[in-house]
């Protein structure tokens, strides 16, 4: 009888890991693309700074 409930148990425990698994790959995934979002708008804005910045020094001949 002990036998038969663990087989009944082990199709849930597998999809419960699985569901986990997967949970975590997406975590990842979420952080790879917040990091690749943030340094492309780091990015976006230094040039805009870079672009400003020189700008200014033209200005004043």
């Amino acid at each position: 009888m002990i036998m038969m409930t663990r087989e009944l148990l082990l199709p849930r425990e597998l999809k419960f890991r699985s569901w986990k698994r997967c949970c975590k790959y997406i975590q990842e995934q979420r952080t790879r693309i917040y990091i690749i979002w943030r340094c492309s708008v780091t990015l976006l804005l230094w040039n805009d700074e870079m672009i400003e910045h020189f700008d200014e020094e033209e200005i004043p001949i």
